[in-house]
């Protein structure tokens, strides 16, 4: 069994709630919908209700078991936004500005789940990286003890005889792309935690951790991307990392998606 269905298997067995900022984009109101008919996790999407189901009549896509919520509308906002302004006030923000931030559907989600309301997020589709993690930070914050935002990607490839059963996972390749000596340490155990029972045991496999550095690109190449072809289209990788978070315990994640 790929790594891929046993992730499925464990969200399936207790549907955890994720909440999906970006529910104005067609291609996330089509996975909520997939989610939610495959019953691996109860579905909030946040976004103008009026545009989240013209993007669902787009792609024929059924909201009947998914969560809508307008977050600028809700009852609760000026709640929210009174929480991210205590969160933040040390660092000067305003009553105001905390109102503004807490309109975007980023905030506004990210702090759904720092109150339990929400088991996690997933995010990425429309937004940048960077602003996906900085939402999560300010929000959220970082894992007690930590001063790095790590990252990793989860691999499944199609020959078995790499990895686990052909399940890799490669930490920060998206995040902390340039680590120096004192930032390189944590990206590893972190990732190694993710994989290690009975936390979440991703892979079922004894994790390996390589602590090797790799020297910085020249600078011309340093912000050059590759170009990678999908297996999956973003439909199907919001799924999947709805999925990837459904089954991870109840722990507090933020998931971003790169395409």
């Amino acid at each position: 069994m790929s790594i891929l269905e046993r992730i499925r298997q464990r969200a399936a067995a207790d549907p955890q709630h994720i909440v999906l900022p970006e529910g104005e984009d067609p291609r996330t109101v089509q996975a909520a919908a997939i989610c939610a008919r495959d019953r691996v996790a109860r579905v909030s999407v946040l976004g103008d209700e009026e545009k989240i189901r013209e993007a669902a009549r787009e792609v024929g896509a059924d909201l009947g078991g998914v969560t809508v919520i307008d977050h600028k509308r809700a009852s609760d906002f000026e709640k929210v936004a009174a929480l991210y302004h205590e969160l933040r006030r040390a660092k000067g923000m305003m009553p105001d500005e905390a109102r503004i931030a807490v309109r975007d559907p980023l905030y506004y989600g990210n702090l759904m789940v720092r109150e339990g309301r929400a088991d996690g997020s997933v995010a990425g589709a429309t937004n940048t990286t960077a602003h996906t993690v900085r939402a999560a930070l300010h929000c959220i914050g970082v894992r007690p003890g930590f001063k790095l935002v790590s990252s990793f990607f989860v691999m499944q490839l199609s020959r078995a005889e790499f990895g686990a059963n052909g399940a890799l996972i490669y930490a920060d390749c998206g995040v902390v792309i340039e680590r120096d000596s004192q930032a390189r340490p944590p990206s590893a155990p972190f990732c190694k935690d993710s994989t290690n029972p009975p936390t979440t045991s991703l892979a079922a496999a004894r994790p390996k951790t390589s602590l090797t550095p790799s020297p910085s690109p020249p600078s011309s190449r340093r912000h050059a991307r590759p170009h990678v072809r999908l297996n999956y289209g973003l439909p199907e990788a919001v799924r999947l990392l709805c999925i990837l978070v459904a089954s991870w315990n109840r722990r507090l994640l933020i998931c971003s998606i790169f395409y």
